[in-house]
Formats: C-alpha cells, structure tokens, sequence
C-alpha cells in the first residue's frame, strides 16, 4: 500500500507538468511545444505560454485599429483582444472554416491568435532549439538588403537602397542559408560560394572600425538564387561567343 501511495505521488508531482521537463532515464531536457498550422507552415508555441485552444468566438469590431486587430471577444467576462496571425505577418487572407482555432496566450490580460488549424503536441529536446539573439543585447546588429555586385575574396560588394556599395565581410562563423516556405521560417544551409553576382541578400551583422559589415547571418529566397544562377549563366555564354 505505502508503495502505491508513493507511485501516485510520483505520478502527480507538479514538476513534470512544466514546459520543459528531463526525458525519463535520460539527461534530456524536454520542451513542450504546441505545433499549429499557419499559410501551410507548421510553427510553434510553448505549451507552457499557452491558456487554452478555442473556436473563433463572435466579435465586437472596433473602428481605426490596426488590421491585424480583429475585434474584442468575450471570454468568460474578460475583454480579449484576437489577432489574425495572417494579417500580423502580411500573409494573405483566408475565409475561417472548420479547422480555424485561437490560441489564447496565458498572461494577465489574454489575447488571441487566430491560426488556420492546430496540428500536434510534439516535446522536443532544448538543446534542438535555435535561440535567435538578433535585437538582443547592449548593440543592436545592423540589418540590410541589397544586391551582391561584386565579390573579392571574403568581401562581398554589395549595393543597397541608401548606398551602391557596401563592404561586406564574411568570416569563418558566417551563416549562410536558403529561406523556404511562405513564412521564410524554414532554411537550407548553403555555402558561400552560393553568393553570386545579382543576388539579393539579407545581411545581419556588425560594423567594424574600417566600416566595413562583418556578416554573422545572410538570407536569400530559392528563386532568387535561380535567377542569379541564370543570369550567370547566361553573362558567361554571351562571353564564350564574343571569345
């Protein structure tokens, strides 16, 4: 008897309810993540952030707000703000059907996510998770878009919106990768042979004392690498004839 009464006490030990909990017999540390669906995507949430899972409930709409901001619901007495994660993240619209759901934040003053279906439970080791630094800390990186131009060893030349050239350095730590998907939430790692002429590029960086970018992290989407690759191709062609 004493040792059942110890089993239910192990079996409802608050500890292992937690968002991130230690993997039975093992020294993983698992984090709970909701899985949702979103634009054909599938995104996350920690379990632990969220309150509850709901039906698109009726709205009251209010006039000059944002048109992310899809109205105020009543939930159980409270005023809740729901948000349309499309809208938040200039994704295109779509009508709500059987699968629509809000993901309703746990917090003092709640607020819904309106996501176009809830796909899983998944429990995922930390140590898998990619912690983005960007914005964090005393600086903050420099962020840029532009065209490669020209490239001279580990410096890319690169012309932006405000400048034709900026001095871009790239170094043995430089993240190179590919986005995919609607929401450029997935990427392949690529090589940075892959920064050809006629690229545009995200460079997220620092500068250093000879005003020159040092590259920590640069994007580009498939079709864009495509049409470089083409035009290279086609420069090198019209090269061979004139030759």
């Amino acid at each position: 008897m004493a040792n059942r009464r110890e089993q239910t006490r192990k079996n409802s030990d608050p500890s292992t309810d937690s968002g991130a909990r230690a993997a039975s017999d093992t020294a993983v540390v698992l984090e709970d993540l909701l899985v949702f669906r979103l634009a054909g995507e599938s995104l996350g949430l920690r379990l632990v952030a969220v309150a509850e899972i709901i039906r698109p409930p009726d709205l009251a709409h209010m006039p000059l707000v944002p048109p992310s901001l899809l109205g105020l619901a009543n939930l159980r007495g409270i005023v809740m703000p729901v948000v349309s994660l499309r809208a938040l993240l200039h994704l295109p619209d779509v009508a709500a059907d059987k699968s629509t759901r809000v993901i309703v934040m746990r917090g003092d003053t709640p607020v819904g996510f309106v996501v176009d279906g809830i796909h899983r439970l998944l429990a995922i080791a930390t140590d898998q998770i990619e912690k983005d630094d960007a914005g964090a800390g005393t600086s903050d990186p420099t962020l840029l878009d532009g065209i490669i131009k020209g490239r001279s060893g580990p410096q890319i030349f690169l012309q932006t919106a405000d400048s034709p050239k900026v001095v871009v350095l790239l170094t043995d730590s430089t993240d190179v990768a590919q986005v995919q998907g609607a929401l450029k939430v997935r990427k392949k790692e690529m090589s940075m042979a892959a920064l050809i002429p006629g690229l545009p590029i995200q460079v997220e960086g620092s500068m250093n004392a000879d005003n020159q970018l040092v590259a920590s992290k640069i994007r580009f989407k498939g079709n864009d690498f495509e049409q470089a690759q083409a035009i290279q191709a086609g420069l090198a062609e019209t090269s061979a004839k004139a030759s």
